[in-house]
């Protein structure tokens, strides 16, 4: 009797899970066309049939039905009933319905028939959003990362309005520089792969978990205060709408880099084809330890001395390899689960991109200055630096979330870990002609180990029907950035043309490591109230954030000194200078020494407190104003001492123990005014008080030599804030099917901006951060994305998407740059008192055509983007201005996708299609611009290769 009951028990498992398989599911959103927000409460069935589902309070729904062709229908009282047509549903298949889109209609209550393609584009569904942001918003979607064939955020977000990409990485915002542009994780700040930037870098975030990447370039209370260009949000998925699994893996190859025979690196880790060192370049000995400095101490320490020296990786030069082609690898995969009570969704991530760059004749960090005699205006060579230069960079990331979703609340965990290792090897012939005369052969080896690890913890929480609202989020983030063994070996070339070690000419050979950990803990929580204001919607919303950092930076130094060098045969070669026979032993050979500088090493910290208040007010059916303040309590704290401290031992200089070096709190008010012209036209004004903060970097006293460049960055303690106020106008109009016009205008300006410059006249290699004079920033924006088929029907496929900005930057120099420009004035140069803006480009330009044919699988497009030549660098005295090149850069995506519901893709992308090089150049009145770096980037081919599950 037991085992019956058993098999008939089974028998009905088998036959419910049968019947289930046999079933497939209709999601879907729905939105008020009106606001753009979702919809809670909708009734959605299957037409004909009591079969269907109440939207959630993200206007989300599911339905289970037969595999067939199904009418379905949106119902919601006082609005317009919508049914969409022809829904296709197959067994065991999802089967999405991206946006429903539902009208008040309380006079007629028509009902309105749409075809299920008619509504599949979520690009249109981001338009909804800008449309009804209370900011200057432009983004992109993950449809158009598959159309433009973009693997990586960084690729992606070049394509949004008033957006540039530097190194193929960086964020600039309305031809801002870096210190005015942020870029923040699903709305939480991160800290990035580069230590001295305000943005992240981009191209660590693959496509395939991304939502959308929006950039909001006007200012609310809602959003921290330390921007001016824009704010940069990553939104990744939490509930996929469907069952994905993916697969990519692609090969790139350049002409100019790879399979090249002259390729230049060295002997590292086993594991550095995953991005991190096995422990072959972990510091054999600190710099501060009892290491013998002097001739007299030296031969009773001879066995130490020996030993200390040999602990050290004797590989010092670079050598000759074949470079092999960029690769990559992605897998992504996710789904959501339907529970009686609740929905599970997750996502999960993993990319590996593996690039190798080589550059032969490389120019990098030459020096030209202002001729010593007044009426020659061209530009004397200081110092020229060329040579070859080989890297490879390995990124490896992974990222998984999963979320819970009940009726009234919404949870979410995401991690994400980002592994970064770059090995560079280089070989620069240096020369000396103006300061000092001399020449030498560098060999530089480096290798950048980088991680960053992110937890987020969020929840959504919603009370009385939707009408209240309380969003709160965590987010820990721990950074390391190591640069580990960075080593140097400057040979003096001889009159005759031999190489020998000369410190007096070249210097010794050094190496060193550098080592950064920083900590990031960020918390936010935000409550809404939306209530009706004479019978319109509109919203409260208040709040808090918190975030701490904490960075812990030092150096460890070592020089390599040779006793009686003639008794040793190096023969030019680096790797000579370490050999088991050539270190030291009585009074003959090679031996190390610490160099520890105590102001290479600091520790700062940051604590930013902020609170919120804004109201977003329907004060007519067209006209809606959002109105808002924000405070922030800002602290910074720093312990570090500068040279002469640890020069004299304490008895000179300055030393820092955890004191207060910025202490302020400002309030940040904000005002957004948008009237709705037509039904599908806004006109936006607002203004809002921003504010620029100086970095760790920056703000400290710290004197920080790097050997490879030949440079020293200098900090100042003394920097403030720059107070930023900031005006925008903007008209903007929607076509259907995500076609949009926009034509904007801004004026910002800046108190004390902060300025990176010449340190001062006599040190042409030294750098530091200052304030500078008042400045303004004011320019104008279009942009176009249209269809084609208002030419011929026949260009339906077709679309432009078009942007350009014209910006126009003026700062008021200061007395000590106004003097010092004034004291080298060429015959015939006029002095003014304003320039351009450090790290404002004066133009953008985006450009790209598209082709789009579902039918036949094809899609691909042309994309074009360039910024103006940008200062970079303001000189002081002799040394005249650096400027950043404008880089031409036009790339081709072709895409065929085939097999069963295009679920396979074949991409092949060219980068660089002009051949530009990325050029930096000083410029001086009357003179001929003259190159202070440059690369040739070639030509890259990359065959891409994707199939969904």
């Amino acid at each position: 009797m037991l085992k019956a009951n058993l098999l008939t028990l089974c028998f009905l498992i088998v036959a419910v899970a049968t019947g289930l398989a046999q079933k497939g599911k209709v999601r879907g959103t729905v939105i008020e066309d009106a606001s753009g927000e979702p919809m809670i409460g909708v009734t959605v069935v299957i037409k004909g049939t009591t079969n269907g589902a109440v939207t959630d309070f993200d206007g989300k729904f599911e339905i289970q039905v037969e595999a067939g062709t199904y009418d379905v229908q949106a119902s919601f009282v006082s609005y317009t009933t919508i049914t969409i047509s022809g829904l296709n549903v197959k067994t065991g298949k999802t089967t999405v319905i991206e946006q429903i889109r539902m009208k008040e209609d309380v006079q007629e209550l028509a009902e309105v028939v749409v075809t299920a393609e008619a509504i599949k584009t979520t690009e249109a569904a981001l338009l909804t959003v800008k449309r009804k942001s209370a900011n200057v918003l432009d983004g992109i979607s993950a449809q158009t990362f598959k159309k433009i064939g973009a693997s990586n955020a960084a690729s992606a977000v070049k394509r949004v309005p008033g957006v540039s990409v530097q190194g193929g990485k960086y964020v600039y915002v309305r031809g801002l520089g870096d210190r005015y542009t942020k870029t923040i994780l699903n709305s939480m700040e991160i800290p990035g792969l580069d230590p001295d930037r305000n943005t992240i870098q981009m191209d660590i975030f693959p496509t395939n978990v991304i939502d959308n990447i929006i950039v909001k370039k006007s200012f609310t209370a809602d959003l921290p205060a330390d921007f001016t260009g824009g704010i940069v949000d990553i939104e990744t998925k939490d509930f996929p709408d469907e069952k994905t699994m993916s697969f990519s893996g692609s090969i790139g190859f350049n002409p100019d880099m790879h399979f090249n025979s002259d390729y230049l690196n060295y002997d590292g880790g086993a594991t550095d084809f995953l991005g991190f060192d096995d422990g072959t370049r972990d510091l054999p000995i600190s710099s501060r330890a009892n290491i013998p400095l002097n001739v007299e101490s030296r031969p009773s320490r001879r066995e130490a001395l020996t030993r200390v020296t040999a602990a050290f990786d004797p590989t010092l030069g670079a050598t000759t390899s074949t470079s092999f082609a960029n690769y990559s690898l992605g897998f992504g995969v996710g789904n959501q689960f339907k529970k009686e009570k609740f929905t599970i969704g997750y996502n999960a991530a993993l990319s590996y991109r593996n690039t190798t760059t080589f550059y032969e004749n490389v120019q990098d960090n030459n020096l030209y200055v202002k001729s010593a005699d007044f009426g020659t205006n061209e530009l004397d060579l200081d110092r020229s630096r060329e040579g070859s230069e080989g890297s490879n960079n390995v990124l490896l990331g992974g990222l998984a979330g999963i979320a819970l979703k009940t009726d009234a609340s919404k949870f979410r965990i995401n991690a994400l870990h980002v592994q970064n290792g770059e090995s560079t090897a280089s070989v620069i012939r240096e020369r000396n002609f103006l300061s000092s005369s001399n020449e030498s052969v560098r060999d530089a080896l480096a290798y950048s180990e980088r991680s960053i690890t992110n937890l987020l913890i969020a929840g959504d929480h919603y009370f009385n029907a939707s009408n209240w609202s309380i969003a709160w989020k965590l987010t820990p983030t721990f950074s390391t950035i190591n640069d580990k063994d960075v080593r140097l070996v400057p040979f003096t070339v001889s009159d005759e043309g031999g190489l020998s070690i000369e410190p007096s000419e070249g210097g010794n050979p050094r190496r060193l490591w550098r080592f950064l950990d920083e900590v990031n803990y960020s918390g936010k929580v935000d409550a809404t109230k939306e209530f009706d204001l004479k019978g319109r919607k509109s919203k409260l919303k208040f709040g808090a954030a918190n975030t701490y950092k904490e960075r812990d930076f030092y150096i460890e130094n070592f020089n390599f000194l040779i006793d009686n060098p003639d008794a040793i045969s190096l023969g030019g070669d680096p790797n000579r200078i370490l050999a088991p026979e050539n270190i030291w032993q009585d009074g003959t050979g090679t031996y190390v020494i610490g160099n520890f500088q105590g102001s290479n090493s600091y520790e700062s910290s940051i604590l930013n407190i902020g609170v919120f208040v804004s109201a977003e007010l329907a004060l007519t059916d067209k006209f809606k104003a959002v109105l808002g303040i924000r405070g922030e309590q800002y602290t910074q704290r720093y312990t570090g001492g500068d040279q002469d401290f640890f020069n004299s031992n304490g008895n000179q200089g300055r030393f820092l123990n955890n004191e207060k070096v910025l202490d302020t709190f400002n309030p940040f008010p904000t005002a957004n005014f948008i009237y709705n012209i037509i039904e599908n036209s806004n006109l936006r004004v607002s203004y809002a008080r921003t504010v620029a903060r100086p970095s760790f970097k920056e703000k400290s006293i710290a004197q920080i030599f790097d050997p490879v460049s030949n440079t020293t960055w200098i900090g100042n303690i003394d920097l403030i804030e720059t107070d930023i106020d900031n005006f925008d106008l903007r008209w903007e109009y929607f076509f259907k099917g995500g076609q949009t016009v926009a034509v904007s205008g801004f004026y910002k300006t800046f108190a004390n901006p902060i300025e990176v410059q010449v340190f001062n006249e006599n040190a042409s290699s030294d750098f530091t951060a200052r304030n500078n004079g008042d400045a303004k920033v004011y320019g104008v924006e279009v942009e176009v994305r249209k269809n084609l088929d208002f030419i011929a029907p026949n260009l339906d496929n077709f679309s432009v998407n078009v942007n350009a900005s014209l910006i126009e930057s003026q700062l008021e120099m200061s007395e000590e740059e106004l003097t010092s420009r004034q004291a080298n004035l060429r015959e015939g140069e006029e002095l003014e008192d304003t320039r351009d803006m450090q790290g404002q480009s004066p133009y953008l330009v985006n450009f790209g055509i598209n082709y789009d044919n579902f039918d036949n699988g094809w899609e691909g497009g042309l994309f074009y983007n360039v910024q103006g030549a940008t200062l970079a660098r303001v000189g002081l005295g002799e040394v005249p201005d650096l400027y950043t090149e404008a880089f031409h850069s036009l790339n081709m995506s072709i895409q065929k996708n085939f097999g069963p519901e295009r679920k396979s893709s074949l991409t092949l992308r060219v980068s660089n299609l002009l051949d530009d090089k990325q050029e930096t150049f000083f410029q001086s009145f009357g003179a001929t611009d003259q190159i202070s770096s440059s690369r040739a980037l070639g030509r890259t081919f990359t065959l891409r290769f994707g199939y969904s599950f």
